[in-house]
């Protein structure tokens, strides 16, 4: 067989669909409400950590506010969510759990999807913030450090660090 080239409108398809075959989806939960400036930016800071862990980051509350309206549309953005956290193969919680966080929980349960819940810290210096993720269960704990995604983990939040000293997300 002969060895195709592709030209820059032809990307290598196979390949692409090689390398995203078999990867896992985690549906990111986190908080939305309230300070939803600063809630979005720490959901791209979880999505990053996920996604340098190796995954594939599902995150409805980034992309169902883009068109649908928080007060008077909650209710459709949480069912279009949970049609999203039917396809993932784990669910991480990132921080203390809202309202709907814990409707999200409650259909992960539901669903048979595992669950991974992540403690969240903010620490200030000098009027600087700080963003640290720790898996909050002994057995995750094991499982990331087995997975050895620590590093890059590591790597996602001092990227998120160094937007939150900018003062803006990145």
């Amino acid at each position: 067989m002969a060895d195709k080239t592709y030209s820059w409108f032809e990307p290598d398809l196979e390949h692409l669909i090689n390398t995203a075959t078999g990867r896992r989806l985690i549906y990111v939960s986190s908080a939305y409400s309230g300070d939803t400036k600063r809630n979005t930016h720490l959901a791209k800071a979880y999505a990053r950590f996920v996604h340098d862990c190796g995954y594939v980051p599902i995150v409805p509350h980034l992309l169902f506010p883009q068109f649908l309206d928080e007060e008077t549309e909650r209710e459709a953005g949480i069912e279009a969510a949970l049609s999203l956290l039917e396809l993932c193969d784990e669910y991480w919680a990132f921080g203390n759990l809202t309202e709907g966080m814990v409707t999200e929980f409650k259909a992960s349960l539901a669903m048979g999807i595992p669950n991974v819940p992540f403690t969240v810290t903010h620490l200030t210096e000098d009027g600087t913030e700080y963003l640290g993720i720790t898996p909050s269960r002994k057995c995750d704990q094991e499982r990331f450090t087995a997975l050895t995604c620590e590093r890059k983990a590591r790597r996602a939040l001092r990227q998120a660090n160094a937007a939150f000293k900018g003062g803006e997300a990145k």
